[in-house]
């Protein structure tokens, strides 16, 4: 165990090391359209992202990219809250008709 963390480069480059990771051969973690590495619960942007043969040095590929994570994680939060909701209300009658 670390006594701190590593900084975030480090962290990345031991991600991107994992065997199940796609890593070009010249660099860069491979990401599909939506940002999603090989592991489709990590995300990669910026310089360390490699889409379609390329990697965007520039801002304003990196906010792209920022903004197509933060509505692939908004997408997410809006599935699990109705997922959530909807097992209260199945626990809720349950609970209503004495089975739990």
């Amino acid at each position: 165990m670390e006594r701190y963390p590593a900084p975030p480069t480090q962290r990345a480059a031991r991600i991107a090391d994992q065997p199940k990771r796609h890593v070009a051969p010249r660099g860069g973690i491979v990401i599909n359209g939506e940002c999603r590495t090989s592991d489709e619960s990590i995300y990669a942007i910026g310089e360390c992202a490699l889409w379609n043969g390329r990697i965007f040095g520039l801002v304003a590929p990196g906010y792209r990219m920022a903004k197509a994570v933060a509505a692939a994680s908004a997408a997410l939060s809006a599935a699990l809250e109705v997922a959530w909701a909807a097992e209260d209300r199945f626990n809720r009658l349950l609970a209503e008709r004495g089975i739990v």
